[in-house]
């Protein structure tokens, strides 16, 4: 007996709708239906670590390339990429397994290991319908898309099935497998990509093996080319694993790369400068991790890697700092030095008399930078600038905090602030002494894992949640009331940020935000437009704001006049 299931396409038969509401109650609720229409198209944008492609499309405006990190895109006419489709769109994970497009309908239509979904072109709105409410057996996979001049839709699974749906109103029948006669366009493993060129001009560091659909760099990697596909214009558009996008001009067989998003996908820290965001962090499934720089506006990204950077010792990154024109990385084994004017990497580890090599967190106050460790709080100066090694290393308060486990710090004047397994400890810089802040409205000796200053508040997250006081009592001036600046929850809180607006903080369960105004707490989730749970860390940038998480670099257009949240 053939076995029929039903996606409706947005705006078609209403009928259908309520077919499959019984089937939908059953899912589990992080599933995501599709774009969420509180937000509009932009309001969330992600990118993410698009290196590794499994597919394309060549659409009339846009090459489409399915990758780990979403639907990349690329635009002819502007010659520029463009914003991604991810999870923050609406889609149910941004790990893309096909891509195609559908010239009859404008469709875009994708797969992925748990769902087929699809993009109505004129609201940009994404659906997705996982795998077993169109019957797929478990294990199954999609491996091909077809459509044909007839307005049908088939797909070809890993089991040799085919699935055949009207592509006006999508009834899937298990059908036979169309012969090759049939005229079908086809996309994935199916797709008539034809034959690679026999040789390419490479950049240099790069060689190509028409043989082995290779290409081998100066470091003996290799990055095999998964996809390759043939526009109007004769020109070669490819995917590669590893090496991202790239297109070969068919007439002097020169090959561009199109680099594109992150070198890795989870975001621990930050840093924006002159010449873009600096991202790093620890990578969890990857071999080797990386630095991203990159001003996804004008230039395209620039990796740098430990692996292949002398003096650059360790890849899991903590943090970044900025002082001048030096780069300041915290890593799990050491201080990273980049001098950006001589291009040279140095590590400083306890042979340079820091107190920890396992680092979690710097700050720069102007003249020191500030080091918190696994094991205590250190400091370094300049002693004597324009000198060689001209640097001063200091343990603070070794009495108090040594083998103290610091998460993070925060600058207010003169104060250092410090939240640690005991408590929020306080630093005079000025005085050069401390201790720890045992106040009746702080966290006592519960273990403290975030810690921010906004004039004279002071904000700290424990176990428990957010909570916060002010140093100077008579200045209470916008002070939220006592619930709200009080929030209770059991997520882990990596960082908080508190200004005149509103106060962040970023947690193991996505977002929290106090609005001053109201005095109320916001919670933005996977459902919102996060692309993960976890996110590590947060960035203001005047009407956005930008979250670190283990899924990429995500950007929120938070004060939207628009929209009520």
């Amino acid at each position: 007996m053939k076995r029929k299931t039903y996606i409706i396409l947005s705006g078609l038969i209403i009928f259908w709708i309520m077919a499959p509401l019984d089937a939908l109650r059953s899912q589990p609720s992080e599933r995501i239906r599709s774009s969420n229409r509180h937000y509009r198209r932009g309001d969330w944008v992600t990118y993410s670590m698009t290196r590794f492609i499994r597919s394309l499309a060549i659409g009339p405006e846009e090459i489409y390339f399915a990758t780990t990190g979403g639907i990349t895109r690329f635009n002819h006419f502007s010659d520029r990429w463009q914003e991604p489709y991810t999870v923050s769109d609406g889609l149910a994970s941004n790990d893309i397994d096909l891509v195609a497009f559908d010239a009859a309908t404008g469709y875009l239509w994708c797969t992925t290991a748990l769902s087929i979904s699809y993009m109505e072109p004129a609201s940009r709105w994404w659906y997705n319908f996982y795998h077993d409410e169109i019957q797929l057996e478990q294990g199954e996979k999609i491996e091909s898309m077809g459509f044909d001049d007839q307005s049908k839709i088939y797909l070809i699974t890993n089991k040799s099935r085919c699935l055949v749906s009207p592509s006006t109103m999508v009834i899937f029948n298990e059908g036979a497998i169309p012969q090759p006669s049939i005229p079908i366009l086809w996309f994935g493993k199916k797709a008539a990509a034809g034959s690679l060129p026999p040789f390419m001009n490479t950049p240099y560091g790069l060689i190509y093996d028409s043989q082995k659909k290779v290409f081998m760099d100066n470091h003996l990697r290799n990055f095999r080319i998964t996809c390759w596909a043939r526009d109007h214009w004769n020109r070669l558009w490819i995917g590669t694993w590893g090496l991202g996008a790239g297109r070969v001009d068919l007439f002097n067989m020169n090959l561009e790369l199109l680099p594109f998003g992150l070198w890795g996908p989870t975001v621990h820290t930050i840093l924006a400068d002159e010449k873009g965001f600096w991202l790093g962090g620890i990578q969890k499934e990857q071999k080797t991790s990386a630095i991203t720089l990159w001003n996804w506006l004008t230039s395209a990204p620039k990796y740098y890697e430990p692996f292949i950077i002398f003096g650059f010792n360790d890849d899991r990154i903590t943090q970044i700092e900025k002082e001048g024109t030096t780069l300041w990385v915290a890593t799990q084994n050491g201080l990273v030095r980049y001098d950006r004017k001589k291009e040279s990497w140095r590590t400083y580890d306890q042979t340079s008399h820091l107190v920890d090599n396992r680092l979690e967190d710097l700050l720069f106050d102007g003249q020191t930078l500030w080091i918190a460790t696994r094991g205590g709080l250190s400091a370094v100066q300049r002693t004597r600038a324009g000198k060689k090694d001209s640097l001063s290393f200091q343990i603070i308060d070794y009495e108090k905090l040594a083998n103290v486990w610091i998460y993070d710090i925060a600058n207010h004047d003169t104060l250092l602030w410090a939240a640690t397994e005991f408590g929020l400890y306080v630093y005079d810089k000025a005085r050069k002494s401390g201790g720890f802040y045992r106040g009746a409205f702080g966290p006592g000796t519960q273990r403290t894992f975030a810690v921010t200053c906004y004039e004279d508040e002071v904000w700290y997250a424990t176990e428990k949640g957010i909570s916060a006081f002010v140093v100077d009592e008579d200045s209470m001036k916008n002070w939220p009331t006592y619930a709200a600046r009080n929030l209770q929850t059991d997520s882990r809180i990596y960082r908080l940020y508190a200004d005149g607006y509103a106060v962040w903080a970023a947690t193991q369960q996505g977002v929290y935000k106090l609005d001053r105004r109201d005095n109320r707490w916001v919670h933005y989730t996977i459902a919102d437009g996060l692309p993960a749970a976890d996110i590590y860390c947060l960035l203001p940038d005047g009407d956005y704001i930008w979250f670190g998480s283990s899924a990429g670099l995500t950007r929120f257009f938070w004060n939207d006049p628009h929209r009520i949240d």
